[in-house]
């Protein structure tokens, strides 16, 4: 497997649908050369909601395999438009990746004839471990249960 680029970056926002809150919801995870974050906001932006952050630690090799996976699925190679017509209210995500000096972005609902959508998101979203999506899931469960 060749090496991720040096200047591999991603930058990845998921969002629930319209919901009535509490039961909005999203998500961030960032990558760059100094490390790795992902941050679930447990309802929609104001004061009285948190974004809870944690550090993640991609090793050389999740890093190549993102990158090879992210490949596989066209990123590089497709050209991402959004769906038309658009969905509206319905959950999506976005992407910004750099490598090699490329930067590639993925817009909501978007589709490419040589690219792979469920794919992209699903390699990205691996980059965060399941003990750390079920830490978050179980802090959102506590922030919905909790009254106020």
């Amino acid at each position: 497997m060749p090496a991720a680029p040096a200047d591999l970056s991603l930058d990845y926002r998921w969002s629930a649908g319209s919901m009535p809150p509490p039961h909005h919801y999203a998500v961030r995870i960032r990558l760059d050369a100094d490390g790795a974050e992902v941050a679930l906001r447990p309802g929609y932006a104001g004061a009285d909601t948190p974004t809870w952050t944690v550090p993640l630690t991609p090793t050389a090799f999740d890093r190549e395999t993102l990158v090879t996976a992210l490949r596989e699925a066209g990123l590089f190679e497709a050209d991402w438009t959004p769906r038309r017509p658009r969905h509206i209210g319905g959950s999506g995500w976005t992407l910004r990746v750099t490598a090699e000096g490329r930067s590639v972005s993925v817009p909501r609902d978007a589709v490419a004839e040589a690219g792979d959508p469920a794919a992209v998101e699903t390699a990205v979203r691996a980059l965060v471990p399941d003990a750390v999506w079920a830490d978050l899931r179980a802090r959102r469960q506590a922030f919905i249960a909790a009254p106020g």
